[in-house]
């Protein structure tokens, strides 16, 4: 029986795509009502998909790996409620899901294996969402079974008055609040031992790419902090927009909260230029010669890494007091180690810089910090095919042999 699951989707997945096919052609000749039951029909597939799968990941999750005493692997299986170790990785690997996404979703799939089995019902009839059914599960996250369990029947039973379910009545700040209130009946103090545990454990800041130069900022912070921090923002950001009255609100805040957070604070950069070796003329003959940069108000060179105070760097040959052309720019001859004229048509560049798990720079932004910022400058220089590091300035890192 179970080997027809994948017969069955496959079915599933041809539905849909007919589907597909059929709104692409037909839709722009049917009015709201029918494209209206159109989308809530699919919705409530998508919802029984999830119910599926969460299912499937109930027991997947609990399944772990340990090495016998003769060195072999052997499967092991958590106890019910529990994600076995290293679980999360493999589902992630085989959804092609983050592991954030594969570690929520697999202790949500342990807990409807358990003590919130009944929850499955509502998601498999497409009447409610996943994420309603996380919500009850964080709200029951530390409560003990008896009190799951009360909740679990208080979001199933109909709401007064009506035949409908309070988990599919009610929005997310009600269900939330009506969870609460049973926990309280039948589990009192929990909401001062819960507090104190995640104030102490599940304060955080992290930081996640937004859209295209920019960064989400996401803190976790005691809630009486949080209050205090945003009226401070807000009291800024009316500030700024006083002065500018175009400002909208939005950026005005994310201004302010940089404006409290940097308040009294030392910054200080560091840059790494990464340069493309290109194929050109030197005085020596034909000769590999790096691109050139401008950091500090003048043209640099993949030899050259100063900035305001430093001394040469190994590979920069130039004489004391020598500088850059007025007009040009200065390069290094990889074949002789010297610098090389290469023209006063080369337009100093420097591009935009992608930082992992922050977002991406402009490159006028950064012009500006290594420009205006006391900055430490290192190089890097890449082959413009592979994108491989050919050299650095950096000793901590050996590029590898090619």
């Amino acid at each position: 029986m179970f080997d027809e699951i994948e017969g069955l989707c496959d079915k599933v997945v041809t539905g849909m795509q007919v589907t597909t096919m059929t709104a692409a052609t037909l839709a722009p000749s049917q009015d709201v009502a029918m494209l209206t039951a159109a989308a809530v029909a699919v919705e409530r597939v998508r919802r029984s998909a999830d119910a599926a799968q969460l299912a499937i990941l109930a027991e997947l999750a609990r399944r772990g790996f340990e090495t016998g005493p003769d060195g072999s692997t052997l499967e092991t299986r958590a106890p019910a409620g529990e994600v076995a170790e290293l679980a999360c990785d493999t589902i992630a690997l085989a959804l092609g899901c983050s592991d954030h996404d594969a570690r929520t979703r697999s202790r949500l799939a342990v807990r409807l294996g358990d003590d919130l089995d009944p929850l499955i019902r509502p998601l498999m009839d497409g009447a409610v969402t996943e994420r309603t059914l996380r919500l009850v599960a964080d709200e029951t996250q530390d409560a003990s079974r008896d009190a799951a369990a009360a909740v679990v029947a208080h979001v199933l039973a109909p709401m007064r008055g009506t035949d409908v379910p309070r988990i599919e009545a009610l929005d997310r700040h009600d269900l939330a609040q009506a969870c609460r209130r049973v926990l309280d009946r039948t589990d009192p103090g929990w909401r001062e031992s819960r507090a104190e545990v995640n104030r102490r454990e599940r304060t955080d800041v992290r930081t996640y790419p937004g859209p295209l130069g920019t960064t989400e900022l996401v803190a976790c912070l005691p809630s009486e902090t949080a209050h205090v921090l945003m009226a401070g923002v807000c009291e800024i950001a009316r500030e700024r927009q006083r002065e500018d009255p175009d400002l909208r609100v939005g950026p005005a805040r994310a201004l302010a909260l940089a404006d409290l957070a940097l308040r009294g604070v030392e910054v200080s950069t560091h840059v790494t230029l990464g340069l493309a070796l290109v194929r050109g003329p030197s005085e020596a003959g034909e000769a590999e010669v790096a691109g050139d940069v401008k950091t500090a108000g003048e043209t640099r060179t993949a030899g050259e890494t100063r900035t305001a105070g430093e001394t040469r760097t190994a590979g920069d040959d130039r004489t004391a007091g020598e500088t850059g052309t007025a007009g040009g720019a200065r390069a290094v001859s990889a074949a002789e180690g010297r610098l090389i004229d290469v023209g006063a048509t080369v337009e100093p560049w420097v591009g935009g810089v992608e930082i992992p798990r922050i977002g991406w720079v402009p490159g006028f932004v950064v012009q500006q910090v290594v420009e205006r910022l006391d900055s430490r400058v290192t190089r890097a220089l890449l082959d413009p095919e592979t994108g491989t590091v050919l050299e650095t300035s950096t000793t901590g890192y050996v590029p590898p042999p090619r």
